[in-house]
């Protein structure tokens, strides 16, 4: 038996499958060394069940089909029949609208995990924590369409942006 940890995630706009701020979203649960992706999957759902249903919304929580499933450091989700969990301890729980882009600043490079209702404003604190500047002001283009999101208010839907492609960031300098 392996102790794994998981977040039950918050989505960037309000969905009732949301958990109140009060409401612990930290779940630490045993499993099997190796388990059946399918009974992670229930697991996590179960568990994101019980907590809507404590604050009387059971009715939201998502389909197995809507759990997307990563272990901590890996920006691959979890495809295999079986999951081995020796060594792994903090499994990430994302809805499946969650897909990968690339971002570029003059200093650094990689991956996110963005989703449609993320807006330019929290990929731009996103990006912030990735690259530890704090106060940032970034101006954003999308390489790949070769359009600039300047609304900060507007989400990736709106502007396009769909998987793998490259936004670059451009340092503005620093809020007050």
């Amino acid at each position: 038996m392996v102790t794994i940890r998981f977040q039950i995630p918050q989505f960037p706009t309000e969905r009732k499958s949301n958990l109140p701020p009060e409401v612990d979203r930290w779940v630490e649960t045993q499993v099997e060394d190796s388990i059946e992706l399918r009974d992670l999957k229930y697991l996590v759902r179960r568990r994101w069940y019980e907590l809507l249903k404590s604050i009387g919304n059971s009715e939201a929580t998502p389909g197995l089909d809507e759990i997307e499933l990563r272990w901590d450091g890996s920006n691959e989700p979890l495809t295999d029949t079986t999951q081995s969990t020796t060594g792994r301890h903090l499994l990430l729980v994302e809805p499946v609208t969650k897909y990968t882009i690339f971002f570029k600043t003059q200093a650094t490079s990689g991956p996110l995990r963005v989703g449609d209702d993320d807006t330019v404003a929290s990929l731009k604190k996103q990006v912030s924590e990735k690259t530890g500047v704090v106060n940032a002001r970034w101006s954003v283009v999308d390489r790949t369409q070769e359009v600039e999101l300047d609304d900060d208010n507007k989400s990736l839907k709106e502007y396009g942006v769909e998987d793998e492609d490259t936004l670059f960031f451009k340092f503005e300098g620093y809020s007050d």
